[in-house]
């Protein structure tokens, strides 16, 4: 950010700040090869703990992914539950919320 001090003017550097924390945070899972589909999370799981447990772990765990959607502003709500509970494209969802690819491509975590 202040070796493109002069470049860019910022609107909400909260924001800013906390997307560019989060990217950040996602390069280096991934890098690191820390960052597991939640598909292959579950499956996981299941082979490691016995039913019982397993059970609960997946009961805790859509409980945290719910409170963590649940957190996100309406709009980014929208577009995420669009994009990953209905398997929408983004260009699907950016012409059903009139919005351009772009704005919801910015709106969805990165992978």
């Amino acid at each position: 950010m202040w070796n493109h001090r002069g470049a860019n003017y910022i609107d909400n550097l909260p924001a800013y700040l906390f997307s560019a924390v989060r990217n950040n945070v996602f390069r280096a899972l991934k890098k690191e090869g820390r960052f597991i589909p939640i598909d292959d999370l579950l499956v996981e799981v299941q082979l490691f703990y016995p039913d019982a447990d397993s059970d609960l772990l997946k009961k805790e765990f859509f409980k945290t992914y719910d409170a963590l959607v649940n957190a996100m502003p309406p709009a980014r709500q929208k577009i995420f539950r669009m994009h990953y509970h209905e398997n929408l494209s983004t260009k699907e969802i950016a012409e059903m919320l009139k919005l351009s690819r772009g704005t919801v491509q910015n709106q969805l975590p990165r992978q």
